[in-house]
């Protein structure tokens, strides 16, 4: 490669695109090389997403067609064009291009089929599906349809396990057109009760009140809709040990996460016999937590507790009672439980010791961290130890619900950090519409601030916050999701 071509190379790996491109054209005859080269470095640049850096993936993706059109679609060549297409989202276009490449070449076809299965993992992410507030109106426009069979089939049941099990899974199934991971239960008063709960991220449980929310008359003048689980009757208690599911006599020990301060968060260490001395399974996990939930109720429960540590041996120290729980947490300042819906809807304050910038082994923001509020401080629990992938798939995938934070940088702003995080705080939670988002907290970093959001409509809850910090004169902003460690967008 002679040095004008090296230069050319030099000018798109750096992406100086204008420069790039003033350059091939005087050269007479640029390689197909140097173009290959070039579209190369472009696609394998690591680096945030930015509005320059989507142009640049947008010139390899044309740089490498032109390559194909003189030479063939190569199977390199194919992978870089898939590989460019994955950066910018478009899944599907990645997944067709690579199943019409040719598959010659095992290091290729290796690296064709891992390339396919993280296009197909990340079509699973929160939004590349439909926006929740449609999937929440189809999914109860399905359930009016049936709500009159639904209440018939329950009455016929007549407390019946196998018969109300029935009705259960097809209401399990319309509720998962919108959350495919909520817990449905239903009891009978003066009419049916539509219980609906999630298992741990508060975050899970503000998806389910803007579902119950949105009931339409149809269903709502016949069911009542709750988000948690009131704590069962003795009735209910007795069909779950026949059901197998007893845990009766389960110890449990509170651990505080900072100094056990009233409204601290807690961990949980649950210990029973059944669960035996190995690892515990997930199938006894999953039972051992559903009698939690119904001995306690489930909305209190997700706001004392991050984490949640089953054991079939007993931890050292004091344990007590599973009974004895609610008023042992009432005394640590988590209030009536019979109040669970309002608790959605308290913030948590919390600090960490920030990382100075440059020590951070992995570009990742949130590292520098000095103090936060937060709806649901688990969110950045699991971004900053790295664990956003079970995150994601619990809680979040298929759902269309975006959680995550917009960084700007603290610099050459006057005042206080805190104070002015607080301002914007306020504001945002003001000016946002609730169809759109809900502001989830705030944290102040060493370098950046944050604003957290649970974003139901991601595009105009972005507008929303750049007005905001256009009138407070900051002069950029990113978009950065919770559930992803290494994508992040540019919007002021």
């Amino acid at each position: 490669m002679d040095s004008s071509a090296e230069r050319i190379v030099a000018l798109l790996s750096r992406g100086a695109l204008p420069d790039a491109v003033a350059k091939l054209k005087t050269e007479r005859d640029p390689t197909v090389e140097d173009m290959f080269a070039g579209a190369c470095a472009m696609v394998l640049k690591t680096d945030w997403l930015t509005a320059d850096r989507l142009t640049e993936l947008r010139w390899a993706d044309i740089l490498l067609e032109s390559v194909s059109q003189r030479i063939g679609d190569t199977p390199q060549c194919a992978l870089m064009r898939a590989f460019a297409l994955y950066q910018l989202g478009e899944y599907k276009q990645a997944i067709a291009r690579l199943k019409k490449a040719s598959k010659a070449g095992s290091d290729f076809s290796l690296c064709r089929e891992e390339l396919i299965a993280l296009c197909r993992k990340a079509m699973k992410r929160p939004g590349s599906t439909d926006p929740f507030p449609a999937r929440v109106q189809r999914a109860w426009a399905a359930f009016a349809r049936e709500e009159a069979e639904l209440r018939r089939l329950l009455r016929e049941a007549d407390g019946r396990p196998v018969r109300e099990k029935r009705v259960l899974d097809r209401i399990h199934q319309l509720v998962g057109m919108a959350l495919p991971h909520a817990g449905c239960a239903v009891a009978w008063g003066d009419r049916p009760v539509l219980e609906l709960h999630p298992d741990t991220l508060k975050s899970a449980a503000l998806q389910l009140k803007y579902f119950a929310d949105h009931a339409p008359r149809a269903v709502s003048d016949h069911w009542e809709i709750r988000v948690g689980i009131a704590p069962p009757t003795e009735q209910a208690l007795q069909q779950m040990r026949q059901q197998g599911g007893d845990f009766s006599g389960m110890e449990v020990q509170i651990v505080p996460l900072s100094g056990g301060q009233p409204g601290d968060l807690y961990k949980l260490i649950a210990y029973h016999p059944r669960l035996g001395p190995a690892p515990v399974t997930q199938d006894l996990r999953n039972e051992a937590m559903d009698w939690i939930l119904r001995r306690l109720g489930t909305l209190p429960y997700l706001n004392a507790f991050l984490t949640v540590d089953f054991r079939g041996t007993p931890p050292r120290g004091h344990t007590a009672p599973l009974e004895q729980l609610l008023p042992a947490l009432e005394a640590r300042g988590w209030g009536d439980r019979r109040d669970s819906t309002a608790l959605l809807h308290r913030r948590h304050t919390y600090r960490r010791d920030p990382v100075p910038l440059g020590q951070s082994k992995e570009r990742r923001w949130r590292t520098d961290i000095v103090q936060a509020t937060s709806l649901d401080p688990a969110l950045d629990l699991h971004y900053i130890a790295g664990t956003t992938e079970a995150c994601t798939e619990r809680y979040f995938a298929g759902s269309g619900a975006v959680p995550g934070f917009v960084v700007f940088p603290l610099q050459g702003q006057t005042g206080n950090p805190r104070a002015l995080l607080e301002a914007l705080l306020q504001a945002l939670d003001t000016a946002m519409d609730p169809e759109t988002a809900v502001v989830l907290g705030d944290a102040e970093g060493l370098h950046f601030g944050y604003l957290d959001l649970l974003a139901w409509d991601l595009r105009p809850a972005l507008v929303s916050v750049e007005r905001l910090l256009r009138r407070r004169g900051i002069p950029w902003a990113c978009w950065h999701s919770f559930y992803a460690l290494d994508r992040t967008v540019q919007f002021l």
